[in-house]
Parts: structure tokens; sequence; C-alpha cells
């Protein structure tokens, strides 16, 4: 058995934060449909067989961001912002999308990516740099948010 204050450590808490998306310490990504920078893309293809059958198509990058935080009580003074890594593969990401309508130069451009022959409709969501976020999540180590600052355990 583990003494209570381990299990106080582990006891994952819930937290509520805003912050801006970074790229984490790599170079930009870009949207293969439109092209833009950005530190986080998703796609949803909808590629029209016929017209009744069509295919849909789910794609997103894989490469983690960061969400910086400044904190409110200025406990960050000569450190920086509290940076965050996001695993977008282990995160719902909810945000509005742009829609690319058959023909446009996004929809054409996702099915020149893919090598669809169809006609294509594309949602994309991208999250670029600099972008304000809110983000919800869990502290898996509270005791380490005091003393190296929050979420590093996320």
């Amino acid at each position: 058995m583990r003494p209570t204050n381990d299990l106080a450590r582990t006891t994952p808490t819930a937290v509520t934060f805003a912050g801006t998306a970074r790229a984490g310490g790599q170079e930009a990504l870009r949207s293969p449909v439109s092209g833009l920078p950005c530190v986080h893309w998703r796609l949803r293809v909808v590629e029209s067989m016929t017209p009744s059958l069509q295919l849909v198509h789910e794609l997103a990058s894989p490469e983690p961001f960061e969400v910086a935080w400044a904190r409110a009580d200025g406990a960050e003074a000569g450190r920086g912002p509290v940076r965050v890594r996001v695993d977008p593969r282990a995160a719902r990401i909810q945000a509005a999308p742009v829609l690319h309508r058959p023909g446009s130069p996004g929809a054409l451009a996702a099915a020149r990516h893919m090598g669809l022959v169809g006609l294509v409709s594309v949602e994309e969501v991208l999250i670029r740099e600099g972008e304000s976020l809110e983000a919800e999540g869990f502290l898996e180590n509270p005791s380490a948010a005091a003393d190296q600052g929050p979420f590093r355990a996320v």
C-alpha cells in the first residue's frame, strides 16, 4: 500500500485553461488542402463515387503541438509561459471547419494529394500558430504543478 501523499500525486485533477497554439520546437506544418501554415490540420474528405455512394476519408496531422499558457497569478515570471504538449491522436479537437466544395482549388488539391478521381468536397480544420485555444484535460500529477508549472504530466 502506498502512502497517502503518493496517492494524492497520482489522482487525476480536472483542469481548464486558455492559451495560444505553438509549433512546439518544430517548423510549422502546411495543410495539404489550402497550403496554409499551421500547427495542426484535420481533413474530412468526401468522395462521390455515384449519386448514392460516397466514401468518407478522415485525415489529420499526427505531429504534437503545444498550448502556451501564461498564468494569471504571474507565477511564471522569469520562466516564460507554461507549455503543454498536445498529442492530437489522443485529443478531441473541436473547431469550425472551412468547406471546400467540389471543383474548388482546395477540393482539387485534396483529390491530387490523395489520388482520388471522383468529385471531392473537403471540410478542413486548421489550428494556426498563435491562435487562441481553450483546453480541458486531466492533470495527473498535481504536486508537480506547484514546482514545475501546471500540466507537465497531462
